[in-house]
């Protein structure tokens, strides 16, 4: 009997079909039929196909979201000042080149910490007697030596996705200091030729030196022929002038300038005919309280102040306070930090007991030092001075609040209820030649309020947004240290 032949074509054919099958769902699995929709408020971005985002950003969660300052590495940091010996002023070769300043930031209120201990040693003051003890005055100098700034941050993101700078998880975009605020939201109210001299007005700081001032913040006590000199330090790009990368070249303006200066963020909020806060406010201004006697617009709780702007280049303007300062000791005091009192020890070489004579070292009055800084994006809720921004940007975000929100809005604090947010970076001061370390408190509440803005806008399911400014903050932080190597200047 033959055997049947067995026909294997539908068996081939189903084979075909599965592979055939198998390829079109990898080819169009990616595809959005629907069309991707663009948020209204958006104008086109330039596109950035070769950015490197999220080169070893990871979610980095901190516990403690009160904290609502950071303290910045040396790596993210530019020494602007050197020691001071004498009467020489220090001026360091970096970032020091003699350029004329475009601005100059000062305000009636200043961003102060608390940090930093050291103290007057009255053991070589003048002695009187003093009632029931012993008068002494000295003639002290306290000033402040080094000042560094974050030109990482202020520099901006060495590249972007695209130039609407959208925050994203896997690249926080974080801008320059001169790009917190979009010109364009304000010029599309205007006409083309308001537009012009809009952009014109603006953009006479973009990438050039400014100067702030700082002060020394101590308790003096009683002091006579105070003197109290205000500093004056300039904030310049590095010598090579790093900024935003793409291809090995510089960026094109429409993708960003990295431009450190504060100015132009400041004139978009502060222009008198288009500034976008001054024509939110009804006419004669926002009539709020006037608070000059209110030094300290915040002040930190675990070290000291904030105060103003750096740095300095070829000529170095110092702040100081000096003068003759007194403090009364009691008489037994006075002696055992003066002439000492004879001890009985053991000589460490010779095993044997000798007599030494040791004084105690307890004439020396303990100061709390810091630095008082211009809040170079100003105060959040006063527009005053050209320093704008951080009102123009906390009012934007109080609009967003509904009336029972508002009210829970404070100027410092947690993250989650401020306008206000800070750097520290490392500082120092003399007192009578002994240094000490300090932190100088960095204004950088629109990276805050930037945040707050955008996270109001996003759409309810974006995943890809940073769920919380304390993760968002966590991918700032990784990204400044690829900016700073990118920029050399860490």
């Amino acid at each position: 009997m033959k055997r049947r032949k067995t026909n294997i074509k539908p068996m081939f054919l189903l084979i075909l079909l599965a592979v055939f099958s198998f390829f079109v769902i990898n080819k169009t699995e990616g595809i959005d039929w629907e069309g991707k929709k663009q948020k209204m408020y958006e104008s086109k971005p330039a596109e950035c196909t070769t950015c490197k985002t999220g080169e070893g950003i990871k979610e980095i969660i901190d516990n403690d979201s009160s904290i609502n300052y950071v303290l910045l590495d040396s790596s993210q940091a530019i020494d602007v000042t050197e020691e001071f010996t004498g009467s020489v002023e220090g001026i360091r070769d970096f970032g020091c080149r003699g350029l004329d300043p475009a601005n100059f930031l000062s305000s009636k209120r200043y961003v102060c910490s608390t940090s930093g201990g050291g103290g007057i040693d009255f053991s070589e003051g003048d002695a009187s007697s003093g009632g029931q003890g012993v008068l002494v005055k000295k003639n002290s100098k306290i000033k402040i030596t080094k000042v560094t700034f974050p030109l990482a941050l202020w520099l901006g993101q060495y590249t972007y996705v695209d130039s609407n700078k959208q925050i994203r998880k896997d690249s926080p975009d974080y801008r320059s200091n001169g790009q917190q605020l979009d010109p364009e939201i304000v010029s599309r109210s205007l006409s083309p030729e308001e537009a012009t001299q809009f952009n014109d007005e603006i953009s006479g700081t973009e990438k050039e030196p400014f100067v702030v001032k700082g002060k020394v913040k101590m308790d003096t006590g009683q002091v006579e022929n105070l003197e109290q000199a205000e500093g004056e330090y300039q904030v310049e790009n590095a010598p090579h002038e790093p900024g935003c990368i793409l291809n090995g070249k510089p960026c094109d303006s429409k993708l960003a300038v990295s431009d450190y200066n504060v100015g132009k963020s400041n004139y978009i909020a502060s222009n008198q005919k288009y500034g976008g806060y001054m024509l939110d406010q009804a006419p004669g201004g926002d009539k709020k309280p006037d608070s000059a006697s209110e030094e300290c617009l915040v002040e930190g709780q675990d070290y000291k102040e904030l105060k103003n702007g750096v740095v300095t280049t070829c000529v170095n303007v110092p702040a100081i306070i000096a003068g003759w300062f007194m403090e009364t000791f009691g008489l037994s005091q006075w002696e055992k930090c003066t002439i000492g009192e004879e001890i009985q020890t053991i000589d460490p070489k010779t095993g044997k007991p000798i007599t030494i004579n040791q004084k105690s070292g307890e004439c020396v009055d303990p100061k709390t030092l810091g630095i008082k800084m211009t809040p170079i994006f100003g105060d959040p809720d006063v527009c005053e001075d050209e320093l704008c921004a951080n009102a123009y940007l906390s009012q934007s975000y109080k609009e967003t609040l509904a009336p029972s929100e508002s009210k829970g809005v404070t100027v410092s604090g947690s993250p989650k209820t401020s306008t206000m947010f800070f750097v520290a970076t490392e500082c120092a001061l003399q007192i009578d030649g002994k240094n000490v370390p300090v932190l100088c408190l960095w204004d950088a509440s629109p990276i805050l309020l930037n945040y707050k803005l955008q996270e109001k806008d996003k759409a309810p399911n974006q995943e890809d947004f940073p769920k919380s400014f304390t993760y968002y903050w966590g991918n700032v932080s990784q990204s400044m240290k690829i900016s700073s190597k990118v920029y050399r200047v860490d």
